[in-house]
């Protein structure tokens, strides 16, 4: 986990590289400081993680002449030698491979492995919580455009690939149990 302090409001707003690092490191209001605590953890569903990073690394982010870390991990997996045969990759095959590739990067890492909760304020999900935290700091956060186009998250999985992905990143719906397959049927069915 990255901490970064908003210098205007002190806030500390902890990040790790999937979730909005590239912005943090670039804003001017945002300073990277050391320790574990913060005001902020911001989260984003493995779910909606996995099925980004199939279309970011294995369909959008295809350069012949350079290989980002995590297509390098995808490659080695699937012993293919340039990242253009990624495209050959299906979503349930990433998905299938996400057990034995998830702690060789760390994009792939669970958000919250190694996070002492104790010390988070609050976990905040992005894509519902951005707004509660610009309103109380004051940060504009950037909005990206969704370069994949890939609609809704819920269409790429089956009830197996949706298991691994919960199973692997079990650790990051432990800290949300609001989000997790169980919260979220508890949600639908009126007890969250």
């Amino acid at each position: 986990m990255f901490v970064f302090r908003h210098k205007p409001s002190g806030r500390r707003i902890g990040l790790n590289y999937k979730v909005l690092f590239s912005f943090a490191e670039e804003h001017p209001d945002l300073e990277q400081v050391g320790g574990e605590s913060c005001d902020y953890l911001l989260w984003r569903d493995p779910l909606a993680r996995t099925v980004s990073l199939f279309f970011d690394k294995c369909r959008n982010s295809i350069d012949p002449k350079s290989v980002q870390e995590v297509q390098a991990v995808l490659l080695a997996q699937f012993s293919l030698s340039r990242v253009g045969d990624l495209r050959s990759v299906t979503f349930s095959q990433v998905v299938n491979a996400l057990p034995r590739i998830v702690q060789r990067e760390d994009h792939l890492f669970p958000q919250l492995q190694g996070v002492d909760l104790s010390k988070i304020g609050r976990v905040v999900d992005i894509a519902s919580g951005l707004r509660r935290i610009e309103a109380e700091t004051g940060l504009k956060f950037a909005r990206r455009a969704n370069t994949s186009r890939h609609g809704r998250v819920v269409k790429y999985y089956t009830d197996e690939t949706r298991r691994i992905v919960e199973t692997v990143y079990a650790a990051d719906y432990v800290a949300r149990p609001d989000v997790g397959l169980y919260g979220r049927c508890k949600r639908l069915m009126g007890f969250l």
